[in-house]
C-alpha cells in the first residue's frame, strides 16, 4: 500500500491541468468527478503534492533508493507528452518509470491479458451505475483487474452500495466505498474534464484496472478523467490479496 500512496502523493495534478490541459479539467483522486450524485468530497482531493512523504513512504516499504517500475502507455503525441510530465514527477520521488508506449489494444492485451508490467496510464471511461464502475475497475475477475486480487474489504463494501434503492443511502454506502479505494490507493487518478464521454487518465497498482471506452454523454457525469492503473503482483510486489506495503 505504501508504494501506491507514494505514486499517488509525488503527483501534481495540479501543474498537469495546468500545463498540459491548459487549466480545463478537475485534479482529483477519486475515480468520480465531483458533480456525479456518489461522489463524496471528503477524500476527492485526498492526496496532495507531498514529494518528502512520497519518498518516505517508499523507504518505509523498502526502498529507500527509489524503485523501478515497468509501465505501459498509449504511443500518440498526445499521450506521450502527458506521460513524460507524469514520469518526470514520479522520478523526482526516487519513482523511475520504464515506459513501453504502444496502441491502445496492444497495452491492453499486454497488461490486462498477458499480465505484463506493472502499470498502466490510459485515460478511462464511466459506466451508467458506479456499483458497476468500482466492480469492472477492482472486482476480482474484473478483465480491469489484471492482478486479479480483491482487497479485503472491498467486496462488503461493494455490495453495500447495491443492497439499497434509495440514493441517499446508496451515497452513505458510496462515500465509505470511496474512502476504502482512496486510503488504499488502488489506482492514482489525475483529473476529470467534460467531454462526450466518461473518460479519464491516471494509473492502478492494486487490482490493476484501466478503462479505456467511451460512453454515451451523459453517463458517469459525461466526464473525461485520466486514470494510471497499478497491479498488485509484480517483482517489487507479492501476487497475494493483501496491500502491497
Amino acid at each position: 500500500m505504501r508504494i501506491r500512496q507514494a505514486l499517488n502523493y509525488a503527483l501534481d495534478r495540479d501543474a498537469i491541468v495546468r500545463v498540459l490541459m491548459a487549466g480545463i479539467g478537475e485534479p482529483s483522486s477519486t475515480i468520480l468527478p465531483k458533480e456525479h450524485w456518489a461522489q463524496d468530497p471528503a477524500t476527492a482531493n485526498y492526496y496532495n503534492h507531498d514529494i518528502d512523504k512520497a519518498k518516505k513512504l517508499l523507504a518505509e516499504a523498502g526502498y529507500p533508493n527509489g524503485i523501478d517500475i515497468d509501465a505501459f502507455g498509449w504511443a500518440d503525441q498526445v499521450a506521450m507528452q502527458r506521460q513524460e510530465l507524469i514520469i518526470s514527477q514520479w522520478a523526482q520521488a526516487g519513482i523511475r518509470i520504464k515506459l513501453t508506449p504502444v496502441a491502445p489494444q496492444t497495452a491492453i492485451q499486454l497488461f490486462m491479458l498477458e499480465k505484463k508490467g506493472a502499470m498502466f496510464i490510459s485515460p478511462a471511461g464511466g459506466f451508467p451505475d458506479p456499483s458497476q464502475y468500482y466492480e469492472v475497475l477492482f472486482g476480482k475477475d474484473a478483465l480491469r483487474n489484471a492482478g486479479k486480487v480483491e482487497l479485503p474489504g472491498f467486496r462488503e463494501l461493494l455490495d453495500a452500495t447495491m443492497e439499497v434503492d434509495d440514493r441517499a443511502a446508496r451515497k452513505a454506502a458510496f462515500a465509505k466505498l470511496q474512502r476504502f479505494v482512496v486510503e488504499q490507493a488502488l489506482q492514482a487518478t489525475i483529473r476529470h474534464v467534460r467531454g462526450h464521454g466518461a473518460q479519464q487518465t491516471g494509473a492502478q497498482l492494486c487490482g490493476r484496472s484501466a478503462d479505456h471506452a467511451q460512453v454515451p454523454p451523459g453517463v458517469a457525469g459525461n466526464r473525461l478523467g485520466l486514470m494510471i492503473a497499478f497491479v498488485t503482483s509484480r517483482s517489487w510486489q507479492p501476487r497475494s490479496p493483501v496491500p502491497i506495503s
